[in-house]
């Protein structure tokens, strides 16, 4: 858990330094990529291994998160973007998929009664949302502590709309930082549980869940009751291929896109998300991500093509 664990603080580290100068301006070849944090591990992956090919190429990952886009060249957006967030000037291009489940601490109560067990969906929106209506039916007996993010973030959006729910209708310990201090939160607190990518559970390594931490069992086919080939997420592998041969009512899967300027976008940028949709695409499942729909990725591929020749 350690190693996992002080391989992300540097991380945090590693893009708070990468962010102090231009506060989000690119200068000269700069590519600047800021967005949804919790992709950071996956970005520098394909930078990279991008720069192999491309020596030359210069970028920066920005320390940002989901409401300051405006002045990256390439911009990562984890949640369906609703009309007040699309920007007009910009081009959305579909590159992945993620999905998103519970977790707890393994020494928790919590752990102990639901990790073999499972979470039906109601229970599992007892356990994270404020509903009022209907609290008598509250089947959760066992104490708990729910983290969630102050700031509008893409994983609570996307997590909380699944299930009929705006982000601040998630109840529990609001904590400021990313996705990854979530998961650092329900590591220190014995009673412990929050929702996180796949990405932030699984170690790229290993495809093994961190050290004491586990992943809660859902109504994978929301048929009212967990059946033993729901109990899937020992390996990160199971459970890519799980995602991938049916849809789940219960496990939030969401697309990632990233968004660059329609007029005049650096030629560097849009050969890099060429790239991604290219080569890139073999590197998802090590990180703990989907394929985003073949069709949509032909279609992307046709729009950067045209923002080449414009």
């Amino acid at each position: 858990m350690k190693r996992f664990i002080n391989k992300t603080a540097q991380i945090i580290v590693a893009i708070s330094i990468l962010s102090i100068p231009a506060l989000g301006q690119s200068s000269g070849n700069e590519i600047v990529v800021s967005g949804a944090r919790f992709t950071t591990s996956l970005f520098e992956h394909w930078i990279a291994e991008y720069q192999k090919l491309h020596p030359d190429a210069n970028f920066r990952i920005e320390n940002k998160g989901s409401a300051e886009y405006s002045t990256a060249d390439i911009t990562i957006h984890g949640h369906k973007l609703d009309k007040s967030e699309i920007d007009k000037n910009r081009e959305y291009i579909s590159i992945a998929k993620y999905a998103i489940v519970p977790v707890a601490n393994a020494q928790s109560l919590f752990a102990e009664t639901y990790g073999e067990k499972g979470l039906s969906r109601d229970e599992l929106k007892q356990a994270f949302f404020y509903d009022p209506i209907g609290q008598e039916k509250v089947t959760l007996k066992i104490p708990f502590n729910v983290y969630t993010r102050v700031q509008k973030a893409p994983s609570p959006t996307a997590f909380a709309a699944n299930f009929g729910y705006s982000q601040q209708d998630i109840h529990g310990r609001a904590i400021a930082g990313t996705d990854i201090h979530l998961i650092m939160s329900v590591l220190r607190d014995p009673q412990g549980i929050t929702y996180a990518p796949l990405a932030l559970i699984y170690s790229p390594e290993t495809g093994k869940p961190q050290e004491n931490l586990k992943v809660i069992p859902v109504d994978f086919d929301d048929n009212g009751k967990v059946s033993e080939n729901e109990r899937f997420y020992d390996d990160l592998n199971t459970v890519l291929k799980n995602l991938e041969d049916s849809k789940s009512k219960n496990v939030p899967v969401v697309d990632i896109q990233v968004s660059i300027v329609k007029e005049n976008p650096k030629p560097e940028s849009v050969q890099f998300l060429q790239w991604i949709l290219e080569k890139g695409q073999e590197s998802l499942k090590q990180y703990g991500y989907l394929k985003a729909d073949i069709k949509i990725i032909e279609k992307d591929k046709a729009l950067l093509g045209q923002l080449v020749t414009k």
